[in-house]
């Protein structure tokens, strides 16, 4: 594929997402063919090729440690800056 601009891919998917959309009448002949679902995979697909998803990330970059409402002091006992 081609590397294309990024206003011109912005209208591929603008398009391609009129093409799927409810008042499409497109979208209503591919629903009612034998090959629509097919068909909706294609779109799909340029769609991904044109704005890929983002994998998922395998590692976190940090732990976070959940703290029960009841472990949490409800008032400082002192002031923290003096």
């Amino acid at each position: 594929m081609p590397k294309l601009s990024a206003d011109l891919k912005m209208l591929a998917l603008d398009a391609l997402d009129q093409v799927v959309a409810e008042p499409s009448e497109l979208a209503e002949l591919w629903d009612e063919a034998s090959n629509g679902p097919k068909r909706r995979q294609v779109i799909n697909h340029l769609h991904d090729v044109l704005d890929p998803p983002n994998p998922p990330q395998a590692d976190a970059l940090f732990d976070i440690e959940l703290v029960a409402q009841s472990d949490r002091p409800h008032k400082l006992s002192q002031d923290p800056w003096k």
